[in-house]
């Protein structure tokens, strides 16, 4: 096995970083990130020391940093570790607490290690969608959808999403305009500004009531009208 490092920047989705890396020897001394590092283990263990304790994130668990932590990093054994992982604007986080809960605030993630398949499977969809698809709208919206999750079930606050009663007529709107325009690039920012919701808000209340977010709707839609042509 050899080290191996992937880095690729993503400026459409608020600047968000992802690192696929492989280490063996590495090791990185006492540091701290502006941004929430998530962070998955393929194979392997990691080793931190972070909030004053050793700790160790095995293989198919998730980890989470909190920006301006210090912490360390390196392999828990000679058989070194691979791992996915994202680095995320504070801004974005903010603006999903204040969606989800109404609070103006940044939120804390007091645990390290997150053992949770959900998440695990919404991490894991999110990282292939950056990887192998050019779809802003899907991107973007499983981006949206991981926080929102993550959020709700892990950030020191959280309080239920609140929904206004607007949205089946917001819904449709969007459904109608998916419909109409499924040849077209379509951006889940004006999916939004049609449906006059913030894209958070939007996401739940379309996957709500139509059983599926924005952009399976319109890959769906997509693939019927495929179909015509054989």
């Amino acid at each position: 096995m050899q080290e191996q490092i992937k880095y690729r920047q993503y400026k459409a989705l608020g600047n968000l970083q992802l690192l696929r890396a492989t280490y063996i020897t590495q090791s990185f001394p006492r540091h701290s990130h502006d941004e929430f590092v998530i962070g998955f283990i393929e194979s392997g263990a990691l080793r931190f020391n972070y909030r004053g304790s050793n700790q160790v994130v095995s293989k198919g668990s998730l980890y989470v940093v909190n920006p301006d932590m210090v912490h360390t990093g390196q392999a828990d054994d000679e058989s070194g570790w691979t791992f996915t992982t994202l680095y995320i604007d504070s801004a974005l986080f903010q603006q999903v607490v204040c969606e989800a809960t109404g609070q103006n605030k940044t939120p804390f993630f007091s645990e390290l290690t997150l053992h949770d398949r959900r998440l695990v499977q919404l991490f894991l969809k999110l990282h292939f969608a950056l990887e192998r698809t050019n779809s802003l709208l899907e991107c973007e919206s499983r981006l949206l959808n991981f926080l929102v999750v993550l959020v709700a079930s892990y950030a020191d606050i959280c309080q239920a999403v609140r929904l206004n009663g607007q949205e089946s007529q917001s819904v449709r709107q969007v459904r109608e305009y998916i419909e109409a325009h499924y040849a077209e690039k379509v951006l889940l920012e004006d999916l939004a500004t049609l449906a006059n919701l913030s894209k958070f808000h939007l996401l739940r209340a379309f996957s709500l009531e139509v059983g599926r977010p924005p952009h399976a709707y319109l890959e769906q839609i997509r693939i019927n009208h495929a179909k015509h042509y054989f």
